[in-house]
């Protein structure tokens, strides 16, 4: 298995995912889904250029 690193004063929050995955929410207003093997699946941001912030559905 693969791993990342992060800074752990930039995470806000992680939420499980579905089956062998994981969010990861970011500080920066970022949330970047990982796989098993550590690699991003996708990445979202979660605030606009002017700082409004979106929410994050995820099903």
């Amino acid at each position: 298995m693969s791993s990342f690193t992060v800074e752990a004063s930039d995470i806000e929050g992680i939420l499980p995912g579905k089956k062998d995955d994981g969010i990861v929410l970011f500080k920066s207003g970022k949330a970047i889904r990982y796989g098993i093997d550590g690699k991003p699946i996708w990445s979202y941001p979660l605030k606009d250029d002017e700082g409004k912030i979106y929410s994050l559905v995820y099903r």
